[in-house]
């Protein structure tokens, strides 16, 4: 008696894992089939930033503001946060309006006619006439 009882409990305890097996593959089946990222409960929260596709033009780059990099930014060098090369005398730099970042101007050139914002911050830079 005892011999099948324990067979009894067996089989039912491999049904019971069989059964479980079965309902999470049916599930992960369907939110598969019906989209799984945009059904799933678990969703990643989205940022307040929203990288723009299209960076500024050529014609836009020339009038953001440059200026050249003195002989004292050698004794406290600042760095290029796009190469993170050290400013050099002579060196011709950009800083963006909107949050003051300083950056070497070939590397930011490149930087921003990808995608319109800061590369330490994300603030938007756009390019005025004034």
């Amino acid at each position: 008696m005892a011999a099948a009882l324990a067979l009894f409990l067996l089989f039912a305890a491999a049904a019971a894992i069989l059964l479980l097996h079965l309902v999470v593959a049916a599930r992960a089946f369907r939110n598969q089939r019906h989209g799984g990222a945009g059904r799933s409960r678990y969703r990643v929260p989205e940022t307040s930033y929203t990288p723009s596709r299209a960076g500024l033009s050529p014609a836009d780059l020339r009038f953001l503001p440059c200026f050249a990099a003195s002989a004292s930014a050698s004794a406290s060098p600042e760095l290029c946060a796009v190469c993170l090369e050290a400013a050099c005398a002579g060196e011709r730099w950009r800083a963006l309006p909107a949050c003051g970042h300083a950056f070497h101007a070939a590397c930011v050139d490149r930087w921003l006619a990808r995608a319109a914002a800061c590369p330490v911050c994300r603030a938007a830079v756009s390019a005025s006439a004034s």
